[in-house]
Order: C-alpha cells, then sequence, then structure tokens
C-alpha cells in the first residue's frame, strides 16, 4: 500500500515533468517552424539577387561609362540582399531561441548549428551585396579596378561561405545521427 501511494505520489511529480517537455517541445517546433520560413524567404530572394545580379554583371563591359544606367539594377540586387540578410537573421533568431528550451541536448546542438549557419550566410551576403555597392562607387573609375575589388569581397565572401556550410553540415550530422529524435518532431 505504501508502495502504491509512493507510486502515485511520483507518478503526479513526473506528469508535470513530461507535461512540460511536451510544451517545450511544441515551442521547438514553433520555432523551427518560424526559422524554416524565414529560410524559404531568404532562398528565394537570394534566388532572385542572384538573376538580377548576373544581369547586372553581363552589362558591365561598358563600366564605368555606363555607371548610370547600371545604378538602379546594383540598387535592386543591394536591397534583395537586405531582404535576405533580414530573413537570416530572423531564422538565426529563432534557432538560437529553440536552442535555449528544455529540450533533448542533441535537438539544442541541432538548433545552436542552424543559428551559426543562418549567421554567417547572413554574413557571407552583406559581403555578396558590397560586389555590388562597388558599383555605384565613384572612386572605381575602370571595370579593371571593380573586377580586382570584387576579387579581394569574392575571397573573403568564400571563406563565409565555407564556415556556414561546415555549420550546416554539423547541422545535418546531427539530424542523421539521431533520426528516431527528429522523427518525433
Amino acid at each position: 500500500m505504501k508502495t502504491t501511494r509512493y507510486l502515485g505520489a511520483v507518478s503526479i511529480f513526473l506528469m508535470p515533468l513530461a507535461l512540460a517537455a511536451c510544451m517545450e517541445t511544441g515551442k521547438y517546433n514553433e520555432y523551427a517552424g518560424k526559422a524554416n520560413k524565414a529560410i524559404s524567404e531568404q532562398i528565394k530572394q537570394d534566388e532572385d539577387a542572384g538573376q538580377k545580379g548576373k544581369a547586372l554583371n553581363e552589362s558591365l563591359k561598358d563600366f564605368p561609362e555606363n555607371r548610370d544606367a547600371l545604378k538602379s539594377q546594383a540598387d535592386e540586387v543591394i536591397a534583395l540582399f537586405d531582404k535576405s540578410v533580414t530573413s537570416l537573421k530572423t531564422a538565426a533568431e529563432s534557432w538560437e531561441a529553440a536552442s535555449k528550451l528544455n529540450i533533448d541536448d542533441k535537438l539544442k546542438d541541432y538548433a545552436s548549428a542552424q543559428a551559426q549557419y543562418c549567421r554567417k550566410e547572413a554574413e557571407a551576403n552583406e559581403y555578396g551585396k558590397k560586389t555590388f555597392q562597388l558599383v555605384n562607387d565613384p572612386s572605381i573609375t575602370s571595370l579593371e579596378e571593380l573586377q580586382t575589388a570584387r576579387e579581394s569581397i569574392t575571397e573573403q565572401l568564400k571563406t563565409l561561405l565555407k564556415e556556414g556550410e561546415d555549420y550546416l553540415q554539423k547541422a545535418t550530422k546531427i539530424a542523421n545521427d539521431n533520426p528516431t529524435l527528429f522523427k518525433k518532431l
């Protein structure tokens, strides 16, 4: 009889803990959903920036004589990069919040790696944006100067993209190594 009361008391005590864990998992899913929505928006913005940036780059053969004509194109690409950076920062904030919940450590590690990935991608997009800001820079007086300045930025961009890819691979590995944990979500 004492054992039954003890087990009953323990189960009543543990039930709120289990309920809290479920609630935290629900919050995790909400944050992950927000992050994934922001990433979807970012992907579209990057695709648009890539297409418009390609069109601008094809028009550079007459640079700097056509700088005024290129300004609106460059501004449009820059604005798309700004939106992309904002989306990535939103995703990073959501993943960061998810990583601080009272959940399984592997989920925390996954969310943290995703947050770091999003931050690196945002930083990389800031660098990508700089290559188009150079088109509007009056101190750049030739196509050769523009290309040299872009090459310098591109090297840093490659480093940031590699770092971001490393974080994404870490997150993917965590998910692949723990399939049952991620299926529950």
